[in-house]
Parts: structure tokens; C-alpha cells; sequence
């Protein structure tokens, strides 16, 4: 692991999940971070489910998270595997700061504070244009897909049932004000193999999105600035969660896990 970045400040943005702890131990050991942790609004996020998708498609997604929770208990095997293949460190973190509310007003002192290079963002909500406007630093997210045709979530799974094995993999790139729209600075991809399944391609989504993360990080300590976007006529989909009966079907007749 690189220790050529430790002069360069960071704020990070993690939300909830248990990949924070790895973002944030990786981080701490290639840059000076500052790690701020959002609380996730799960009601609010159902809400909205049934606004934007409707009544069937909602109750689908809801009980295939539900059984996301059973498949990735018969999964933890594979996913230990690949968290001791790239050396992530699971311990426990503690953020420098815990807040409920991206929309937070102290935030934009609270980061010019740090006087960051660059900001940082994994698994948190759309960031508000006046609080990007109000940073001077660049934001960039990590995401798992190759965007622009995997914009949203999973962007593997749902590579995979497009029949896109070759467009598995994690994109870094810099935030606007859409979801995952923002130009691209870094694709990075990678195969699956058939002891994997939805929820290990999770921990390979963050592993190459970390691995592609330093090598940004790399070229900002040279350069003093972020890549040159890369150019892409892909067109452009935002995914969502399956449904429980999509996954199903797509599981027991095409063997796409």
C-alpha cells in the first residue's frame, strides 16, 4: 500500500454500512483524512421507493432486500476472501464527525476547515450543488459500476444481466449535481467467478473502486490535480434494486447470482 499521499487532505463521506469501516482504515493509511459519517434516513428512503417506483415494484425491492440479508449470511465466506485478498481492514471506526443530515448548514465550514485536496464520497445520498459550490476542492465518488450505463446501484449484477461481462467493474469520478453523471476519471474492471454472488459483488466493487482511488490519489500528488476526464459514447441508465421476482427468475433460468 502507497504511502506517497499522506500530505494530501482529505474529507471523506461514508454513510452506515459496514464498507465504511474498510473506506475509512484503507483511507487513514494513504492520506491525512478527515472522516465524517451521515446517518442513513431509512424511512425517508422507503417513502421515496413507493413514490418513484410504485406499489409492486416497492413491496418486489423490499423483499429482496430482505432476502439480500439471507444471501450474503451464506455468502460472508466469499466475501472474507476477497476483504483478506486486498488486506481491508474490517476494524471498527470512529468518524471525526457524525451528522443526520447531508443539508447540515455547518457543513460547509466544517470542511473548509480542513482545507481539503479533494473530498471524497462512498454509499451517501445526492450532495446539494451549494455545498459542493461552497468547498473549494473538487468531489469524487466511488462507485460501483461502470458508468454511464451503470449509474444507481449494482452496477455488476446488473451488467451481468445485460449480458455485459466486460463491463464489470467500478468507476471514480467527479460529482455534479445528477446521479452518477459527473465526468469520469477512472474505470476499473474486473471478473467475477462462479463462487460469487450479488452480495460479493459488493466487496469487489469497493476493493477495485479503492485500488482505483490511489491511483487518482497518485496522480494528484504528481500533478497537483485531478486525471483528464475519459471520454465515453456509452449511453447512460440509472439502475435500482431487482425485485425478489426479477432475481429469482434471472437466478434459477439464466444462473446470473
Amino acid at each position: 500500500m502507497s504511502r506517497s499521499n499522506k500530505n494530501l487532505k482529505v474529507v471523506v463521506f461514508t454513510g452506515s454500512s459496514s464498507h465504511s469501516h474498510m473506506v475509512v482504515n484503507y483511507l487513514n493509511e494513504v492520506v491525512d483524512l478527515f472522516d465524517i459519517r451521515i446517518k442513513n434516513d431509512y424511512q425517508n428512503m422507503n417513502e421515496n421507493r413507493y413514490k418513484r417506483y410504485g406499489f409492486v415494484k416497492a413491496v418486489g425491492q423490499k423483499l429482496f432486500i430482505k432476502f439480500k440479508k439471507y444471501l450474503k449470511r451464506r455468502t460472508q465466506g466469499r466475501i472474507d476472501e476477497i476483504i483478506n485478498e486486498f488486506n481491508l481492514n474490517v476494524s471498527t471506526t470512529t468518524p471525526d464527525l457524525w451528522i443526520s443530515n447531508i443539508h447540515d448548514k455547518n457543513l460547509p465550514k466544517i470542511i473548509n476547515l480542513q482545507q481539503p485536496d479533494i473530498v471524497v464520497l462512498n454509499c451517501v445520498s445526492i450532495i446539494p450543488q451549494y455545498l459542493m459550490d461552497a468547498v473549494d476542492a473538487p468531489f469524487i465518488n466511488m462507485h460501483g459500476g461502470i458508468t454511464p450505463l451503470y449509474r444507481g446501484v449494482f452496477g455488476g449484477y446488473w451488467a451481468l444481466r445485460d449480458g455485459n461481462k466486460h463491463l464489470i467493474g467500478s468507476t471514480i469520478h467527479k460529482v455534479d449535481a445528477g446521479i452518477d453523471t459527473g465526468a469520469i476519471l477512472k474505470h476499473i474492471y474486473f471478473s467475477v467467478t462462479p463462487a460469487d454472488n450479488f452480495c460479493s459483488y459488493n466487496a469487489l466493487h469497493l476493493a477495485y473502486a479503492l485500488k482505483g482511488l490511489q491511483e487518482v490519489f497518485d496522480y494528484y500528488t504528481e500533478h497537483q490535480q485531478l486525471p483528464d476526464p475519459i471520454e465515453t459514447d456509452m449511453p447512460s441508465k440509472l439502475r435500482s434494486h431487482p425485485t425478489i421476482y426479477g432475481y429469482l427468475f434471472y437466478r434459477v433460468f439464466k444462473g446470473i447470482k
